[in-house]
């Protein structure tokens, strides 16, 4: 069987969207923040989360995970299996409805903005990038759209009808 090493598979997505990309609550000391900065945590912790997550999102891994699906028959990590897993990941709050805190928000429209990057990229798009990033903003839509009805927090609110906007804005400039 053909495989490729480095490359993400479910447990790492897993751990990424658990330990990396999930709030880090357990950082929040206030009297060990206030010794150590005054402010700045978020974007601090966000340039740490969004590192991760692009290089995560980098064409030439996601051209991996195609050949390794292809020449590594059903075992392998596909690009859509990652895609998926990821997305539910950092887009949890939009099944569920529940509010998102400023680190979310951050860390979504980072995702939002590196799915756009993507969807402009030679690169990507001569393969089967573009196709299943492209899928994955159709589905988080509709389950932006479910999920707003639901919403209580505004601050989620105002934000998935943003995400939903940025969402329809990259799908039309697509064509």
């Amino acid at each position: 069987t053909f495989t490729v090493r480095c490359l993400p598979r479910a447990d790492a997505v897993a751990y990424l969207n658990e330990q990396v990309f999930a709030t880090p609550t357990w950082m929040f000391n206030d009297d060990i923040l206030s010794r150590v900065s005054g402010s700045g945590i978020v974007e601090r912790i966000g340039a740490l989360q969004v590192s991760a997550l692009n290089r995560l999102l980098a064409v030439d891994r996601m051209n991996r995970l195609v050949e390794q699906d292809e020449m590594g028959g059903s075992g392998a990590y596909s690009l859509l299996a990652m895609l998926d897993e990821l997305r539910a990941g950092l887009w949890s709050e939009a099944r569920s409805a529940a509010a998102t805190d400023a680190f979310r928000r951050n860390l979504q429209r980072a995702w939002i903005a590196r799915v756009a990057e993507l969807m402009d990229d030679d690169e990507a798009l001569a393969n089967d990038a573009a196709p299943a990033l492209r899928g994955q903003l159709v589905v988080l839509d509709a389950e932006i759209a479910r999920a707003l009805p639901r919403v209580m927090d505004r601050s989620t609110r105002l934000h998935f009808e943003d995400v939903r906007m940025r969402i329809a804005e990259i799908l039309s400039t697509d064509d």
